[in-house]
Parts: structure tokens; C-alpha cells; sequence
């Protein structure tokens, strides 16, 4: 920004990107039956506004003819805020001894029809 007051200057810091600095699960530990909801927050190091419906890809464990499933989790609450709460409904199948997100790039935001992005997870005080 510009500042014409030589006393008072503007200062933006670009510098500070909000960044992911938990995940960990609310509901407690214990075994869950398919159409259980399991409840997981995501904290973030700034606080960030939500624009659309974020979802965190999940281990679901290995199934039957011993596949890797994947299993997602949708966004609850939380905009504008550090805690972003998402909730893990369990599938016929899931069998996560340890539920935990695939890999650092389990965050997504929807998609649309062409790949784009719909909605952002933007840092609250850039908006």
C-alpha cells in the first residue's frame, strides 16, 4: 500500500501465509459402525474464510479383496477461524485401524465440471 503520512506508514507482509498446523480427530477413540460420524479439525497457523465445501480425502482402510479405499471427509464449520471442523461419515467397508488424511495434499476444494476449483480458503484478514 501507499502512505503519504511518513509517521504512519502502511506495512502489508505477503510473508504470512496461513498454513496447516493439525489435524486431529474431536469424536473419541473407539470403533464405528457404518453411518457413524466421526468429526476431525483441521488448524490452521492464521485464521481463514471459507468459500465453497473444502473436503479432506481419508484413509479408509483396505477392503475385502484388499483394495486401499479412500474416504472423505466435508467441511462443517469453522469460517473464520483456525479450526476448521470437517465430518467423516464411516462407509460400508472402512476398516482404518488408525484414520488418518492420505498425504499433505488431502485438503481439496470442489470441483467443477471442468476441473476448476469452486471456492477458496482464503487467510480471513486478506478479504
Amino acid at each position: 500500500g501507499i502512505s503519504l503520512d511518513a509517521d504512519n506508514p502502511i506495512l502489508i507482509d505477503a510473508s504470512v501465509v496461513p498454513a496447516v498446523v493439525e489435524v486431529s480427530c474431536l469424536s473419541e477413540d473407539g470403533v464405528y459402525a457404518p453411518g457413524d460420524a466421526v468429526q476431525i479439525l483441521v488448524k490452521f497457523s492464521e485464521p481463514v474464510v471459507i468459500d465453497g465445501m473444502p473436503f479432506l480425502v481419508l484413509d479408509g482402510g483396505v477392503d475385502a479383496d484388499g483394495d486401499v479405499t479412500e474416504a472423505t471427509a466435508t467441511f462443517l464449520s469453522g469460517s473464520g477461524s483456525t479450526d476448521l471442523v470437517f465430518e467423516y461419515t464411516v462407509g460400508e467397508g472402512h476398516t482404518s485401524f488408525g484414520l488418518d488424511y492420505v498425504d499433505v495434499q488431502s485438503l481439496n476444494l470442489d470441483q467443477c465440471e471442468n476441473g476448476s476449483p469452486r471456492g477458496s480458503i482464503k487467510f480471513a484478514s486478506a478479504n
